[in-house]
């Protein structure tokens, strides 16, 4: 097996409040760390991965925990590093030079093709946070985001089980595509596969949100029915537009009144860009904890040049039109959150988030 114990880390680093202003935590015994009204804790399970514990019982509550490594697991430094994406990849993936202001989401590989080792680090799947990682010359940081809809998330008494990190080391008799398969494998040690294909449509590929309602979808779904006949393999029908608000001619929505399209007119995402947008607040860069500087003033990565100007000239419509990876201990993914926050925030009977 390529896994490996996952050391504790070397410093752990809260932000509690929305003030966005970072603490050292103190070390309070073997695998806990406190800062006034907030508390972080790793234990080992049996296979050596760490479990990671916050709690924060204070009013303020908790937006975000870095944890920081002073060295590079397996103490092999990467020539080259593989990142994963926040939901999936849009042909962006590849194995690329150390970018110490580069975030990785959910999990990254290192490897070394001068000596063939590769190792690497990732969270399992059904994580508490929303997880990315930075790695730099000397190390690698994991940054916990457990906010809240862009708030403090507020457990009171309860523990919020952030993540679970895993990890990885191979030698040279190892590819780096095995070595990814074992990462992987780590991270989703109980997958949740279906007991057989899935098949059907999804109506975003031909009507891309427009002029689509209730007997379009009915439409649909008599299409595909008659298409599968009576094979026992059942398709499925996809309405892929129900997350914009607004759009095509659903039920109780006037026909025209298109809130999304005036949004990316005036600056916000468009239909694809999943990726959280840099927010019009100050953010923390990565600067802020030690030993993970590297990245630009603003605490991110560049994926293209910037346009003429200076970037304190830019309003907020205009960073979110650029829609650049999100910054470091400052980035937004209210959705992706949502079952986080059912579980920490019970809805009343009879309301929906």
């Amino acid at each position: 097996m390529a896994t490996i114990d996952v050391p504790l880390p070397d410093s752990v680093h809260v932000v509690t409040g929305p003030s966005g202003d970072p603490h050292t935590a103190a070390p309070a015994g073997t695998g806990r760390w406190t800062v006034p009204g907030a508390e972080a804790t790793a234990r080992h399970d049996p296979y050596g991965a760490l479990r990671l514990t916050l709690a924060a019982p204070a009013p303020e509550g908790l937006s975000t925990v870095a944890l920081r490594w002073r060295h590079h697991p397996g103490r092999h430094r990467p020539a080259l590093v593989l990142g994963d994406a926040w939901e999936r990849s849009y042909g962006e993936s590849q194995w690329r030079g150390i970018q110490p202001e580069g975030p990785l989401p959910w999990y990254w590989l290192g490897t070394d093709p001068a000596t063939g080792t590769s190792a690497g680090l990732g969270v399992r799947t059904r994580a508490g946070a929303l997880c990315c990682w930075t790695v730099d010359e000397d190390g690698t940081t994991l940054w916990l985001d457990v906010r809240s809809g862009g708030l403090p998330a507020l457990p009171g008494d309860r523990e919020i089980a952030a993540a679970t990190v895993v990890g990885v080391a191979t030698g040279a008799d190892t590819t780096p595509y095995a070595a990814l398969q074992e990462l992987c494998a780590a991270m989703s040690p109980d997958p949740l596969l279906p007991a057989r294909p899935v098949v059907g449509c999804n109506n975003w590929y031909y009507a891309y949100g427009q002029d689509f309602g209730p007997d379009a979808v009915l439409r649909d779904a008599a299409t595909i029915a008659e298409f599968a006949g009576d094979h026992p393999v059942r398709p499925f029908c996809v309405v892929d537009d129900g997350w914009t608000e607004g759009r095509g001619k659903r039920p109780g929505r006037a026909v025209g009144h298109r809130p999304a399209r005036a949004v990316r007119r005036h600056g916000g995402p468009g239909r694809g860009h999943r990726r959280p947008w840099r927010p019009a607040g100050p953010v923390v860069p990565a600067a802020a904890v030690p030993g993970a500087d590297g990245g630009d003033a603003h605490g991110h990565r560049r994926s293209r040049p910037d346009p003429p100007g200076p970037v304190a000239g830019r309003d907020a419509g205009d960073r979110r039109r650029r829609c650049r990876p999100l910054p470091l201990l400052g980035f937004r993914a209210d959705q992706a959150r949502l079952q986080h926050v059912r579980r920490l925030r019970p809805l009343p009977p009879g309301h929906t988030a």
